[in-house]
Parts: structure tokens; C-alpha cells; sequence
């Protein structure tokens, strides 16, 4: 099986599993423990946050560890609110795109059971969130605002920074979803170049483990704990920190970085290649997002086929794994993709949709190996 579906998640490098394994064997002990064994355990979480801060070019008291890019995305737009109430901020606008991640969108719904206003922006045709809207739209009574850096279904590159300046025009809080645009764009590595307040990663994308996430909080920024217990990460998220896991995310992220340059260019090429090779095979198919600035390494495409029902389903028939959007939905395959729907395609249009997606291990042989395979594919 060639594995094309790393915006969903990808392998881990083979360094990155065993550093696990060797700190869950050496270091097992609670880094809050008073003993030296959890004293030796505590070192190495900060200088875990310590190499972060390196990586993200911010302080390391404004890191927090999590469990996944989910949970950090819940912690900013329900705990930054939540904080800046406490604080005394009477302002309850939430601003979010049309086209986030469910663990953003789905919190949103949360917090406006809770009584905030959520407005949503419209994204364009090209899948760029409306700039002219967001300036309608955002302004005094603007509390927080929540726009991905990079969309997971199609690719394309938000214009967070123009953004985040509409934000703080207003004194508003800026979020960002960052879990597809590390390791992909120069701004993620660099976040004190962005002016935004919290950002949310997922090392599971970049050849990391599970069970790791990473929220950066600008320093000053309101929030409250999402966890309650006791005083972990600052007193900021409660829950006995799981070493290993943050560990080897943050040697999959060092690695990620240094492999950032080669890697985009490799992706370019692997990109240019599959898609031609779709044209030249004789496919109906569209590219999405092919007018709009996109990474390299999602590969977003509508085929226009009523013979296949499940495209997924069909490509892996025939050796290739991919997705048919977000992984948090693609098992629903009959059900449109909601981000096609947000840029004006039709319900019906919305549903031949797939996802190609490459990662710092895919190889050029997998990628020959696919135009292979996709050639000898029926298209009825």
C-alpha cells in the first residue's frame, strides 16, 4: 500500500519511536514528583519546552503541552474567552472562518451555547477566507478571532498576518489552527513575526507521535485552565505530562524543521507529477484551490465520475491509501465536503472530492510507484 494520506496523520521517523520507547523506559517517573527521579523526569520536560520555544521563536513560558492539536484548539477558544471574562473583558464576539477544523468549529458551537456570538467568515471560490467581509466584521465588540494557517482539505494558505492585524486593530485576541502549516511555511517557525496570541500544533502531522500537542500563548494573554486538577504546565492545564510522547514531538519537530527546504521542494515535484498524471490518464478531474496559494503537500481534487462511489474506497482497492477531506469525517463518505460547500461548490459536486496528501517520509519511489498504479486504474 502506498500511504498518501499524511494530512491525516503520518509514520514517525524510526529515531522519534525509539526515543520514545528509551524515556518511557528511563524516565517514567511524574516530572511533579519531589524525588530525583522525578526531578530527572522534569528536566527533561523543560528543556523540552525550552527546544520549543527555539523552534517557535517565542518564550518558553509560552508553551503549554497538551494531549493533541484538538485539545490546544479547545484551550484557545474556549479558555482565552473564559480568561479575558475573568479579567473583566464584557466583550462575547467570537470570529471564526467558514472553513475550520472541527475541534475549532465545534468549540465555537460550544461557547455560543454559552452565550457569545460566533459569526463565520466566508471563504472565496479559491478557498481564501474574505478579507473584505473579515473588515465588515471584525471590530470593537470583536473578542476573539480564529482563522487556520493553512486549510487541512484543500491546502490552501490562509492570510493569517493581514488578519491578525485586522485583529489588533480592535484589541481582539488572534488564534490560529497552525496543526498543517508547520514544517510547511517559514511564518510557523517564527511565530513573534505573525503579532497573533495563541497558535495550535499536532506532531502527529509531522512524524510524530500521538498523544501530543502544543499551545503556544503569547505571554499576557487571559486563560483559564480547560482541565482542572492539579498544578501542571503552570497551573495553566492539569494532567501528569506525557513525557515520551512530548519528547519524541519535539525531536520529530527539530527534524521536520531542518528537512523543511528539501522536503517542500520534493513535494512540488511529487505534486506536479500525480496531477499530471491524472490529465495525461484521461481523468475528469479538478484541482482545487489551483488559483490560490497552497502548500505543496496536499494535493486537493474533485473527479467527476458517477461510476465510483467511493473514491476512497476505489484508490485503495488499488494500493494507494488517501482521504476524502478531514479524517475527523472522511468515513462518511456520502456526506459532502463542508469546505468545497463554504467555497460555492454544489452538494453534488461537493461529494467527488478526495485528498492526496505527502510527508517528510514519503519517497519518490512510492510516488513513481503511485503514477504506476494510477495509470493501470479503470476510470469506466
Amino acid at each position: 500500500m502506498i500511504y498518501l494520506d499524511n494530512a491525516a496523520s503520518s509514520p514517525p521517523y524510526k529515531e522519534v519511536l525509539d526515543e520514545y520507547y528509551r524515556i518511557w523506559r528511563d524516565f517514567f517517573a511524574n516530572p511533579s514528583s519531589a524525588h530525583n527521579e522525578g526531578k530527572r523526569a522534569k528536566e527533561i520536560l523543560e528543556d523540552c519546552r525550552l527546544r520549543w520555544a527555539k523552534l517557535l521563536n517565542v518564550k518558553p513560558n509560552e508553551i503549554i503541552f497538551t494531549s493533541s492539536g484538538t485539545e490546544a484548539d479547545n484551550m484557545a477558544i474556549k479558555c482565552i474567552p473564559w480568561g479575558a471574562l475573568k479579567k473583566g473583558d464584557k466583550r462575547k464576539k467570537i470570529v471564526i472562518s467558514s472553513i475550520e477544523h472541527k475541534a475549532v468549529s465545534n468549540s465555537a458551537k460550544f461557547m455560543k451555547d454559552q452565550g457569545f456570538e460566533i459569526i463565520e467568515l466566508p471563504v472565496t471560490h479559491s478557498g481564501y477566507v474574505d478579507l473584505e467581509v473579515a473588515e465588515k466584521v471584525i471590530d470593537e465588540r470583536t473578542l476573539l478571532v480564529s482563522v487556520m494557517a493553512v486549510n487541512n482539505e484543500t491546502g490552501v494558505i490562509q492570510p493569517v498576518k493581514e488578519l491578525a492585524k485586522l485583529a489588533k486593530k480592535y484589541n481582539a485576541y488572534f488564534h490560529t489552527d497552525a496543526v498543517q502549516g508547520f514544517a510547511k511555511i517559514d511564518d510557523y517557525h517564527n511565530l513573534s513575526g505573525l503579532d497573533i496570541d495563541s497558535a495550535a500544533f499536532a506532531p502527529h502531522k509531522f512524524n510524530g507521535p500521538r498523544g501530543a500537542g502544543i499551545l503556544y500563548i503569547k505571554e499576557g494573554t487571559p486563560i483559564v485552565p480547560l482541565l482542572t486538577g492539579a498544578g501542571h504546565e503552570d497551573g495553566r492545564r492539569a494532567g501528569t505530562e506525557n513525557l515520551p510522547a512530548i519528547f519524541s514531538a519535539t525531536l520529530a519537530g527539530e527534524i521536520s524543521l531542518k528537512m523543511m527546504k528539501e522536503m517542500n521542494n520534493k513535494f512540488r515535484e511529487y505534486r506536479k507529477l500525480i496531477i499530471n498524471t491524472f490529465y495525461e490518464c484521461g481523468w475528469n478531474i479538478e484541482v482545487i484551490g489551483n488559483d490560490a496559494l497552497t502548500i505543496d503537500s496536499i494535493i486537493a481534487l474533485r473527479i467527476e465520475n458517477p461510476e465510483i462511489i467511493n473514491f476512497v474506497e476505489y484508490f485503495s482497492e488499488n494500493g494507494i491509501a488517501i482521504s476524502s477531506g478531514s479524517a475527523c469525517a472522511s468515513s462518511e463518505y456520502k456526506i459532502p465536503s463542508p469546505i468545497l460547500v463554504a467555497m460555492g461548490y454544489s452538494q453534488d459536486k461537493a461529494l467527488n472530492f478526495i485528498r492526496i496528501s505527502f510527508g517528510f517520509l514519503t519517497t519518490q519511489d512510492e510516488i513513481n510507484k503511485a503514477v504506476d498504479i494510477i495509470k493501470s486504474m479503470k476510470k469506466f
